[in-house]
């Protein structure tokens, strides 16, 4: 996995952080929450999806294995529970 593709990737921490917050804390999430979190997840990816905007044509695509999406949902998870946590 290229750095670009890290960086797009790992915006998932605001939402696996959320979702495990709702679900550890028992407390209800409302749907303005939800829209905001989602708007902030969107900016992420955005800023990341900048860099690749700057490369070539033939440059421009994510390079994502199936490994290092597991390892980068395990690494959301792991963040998330920590934020949790404390």
């Amino acid at each position: 996995m290229d750095t670009l593709s890290y960086q797009i990737l790992s915006n998932l921490k605001i939402l696996t952080t959320a979702v495990l917050f709702q679900i550890i804390m028992r407390e209800h999430i409302s749907r303005v929450n939800w829209l905001a979190l989602l708007i902030l997840f969107a900016a992420g990816v955005a800023n990341g999806a900048g860099g690749l905007m700057e490369k070539s044509l033939s440059e421009a695509r994510l390079h994502v294995t199936p490994v290092g999406l597991g390892m980068i949902l395990i690494y959301c998870t792991i963040s998330g529970l920590a934020s949790v946590y404390t």
